[in-house]
């Protein structure tokens, strides 16, 4: 038996996501809403693109879910449908990349929209960790990209 410390696993996030799909003629769009502690985390795109990515930080969780909800329900209003129901699941916070993860915390709260670059790869990652997790809940309805 080794005296050696165990090693720790990083610690995780709840997250919380919910995407939405419009395709009309030749358009096909998603639109991703993920809310990860006091911020909220905006995906969207063309289908089989990278997308773009937004952040709107909040000073509490409860402001950045009442944001995640509005925002869901204006682009519902435009058109868009829910092909993967709201769902909770963990995610590692060491992969959230920087600026994402301040924003997390609370910290630094903003009321404006910030756009993203360079963080595209951390967010198809937490999309992929989403898919997964709404699959496995069985929140995936018709129309869902895979």
């Amino acid at each position: 038996m080794s005296d050696a410390p165990s090693p720790q696993s990083a610690p995780t996030l709840d997250v919380y996501g919910l995407e939405l799909h419009k395709r009309e003629g030749t358009s096909d769009k998603y639109y991703r809403i993920f809310v990860i502690g006091a911020a909220v985390v905006i995906h969207f795109g063309r289908s089989g693109s990278v997308g773009q990515v937004c952040l709107h930080s909040f000073s509490s969780q409860s402001g950045a879910v009442a944001k995640a909800r509005d925002m869901g329900n204006a682009k519902e209003a435009a058109g868009y449908r829910v092909t993967r129901k709201f769902t909770s699941f963990d995610y590692p916070a060491d992969r959230l990349g920087e600026q994402i993860g301040t924003a997390v915390t609370g910290a630094a709260p903003s009321s404006r929209t910030i756009r993203l670059s360079g963080h595209e790869r951390h967010v198809s990652d937490l999309a992929a960790a989403f898919r997964r997790a709404a699959a496995a809940a069985g929140h995936v309805l018709p129309g869902a990209d895979r």
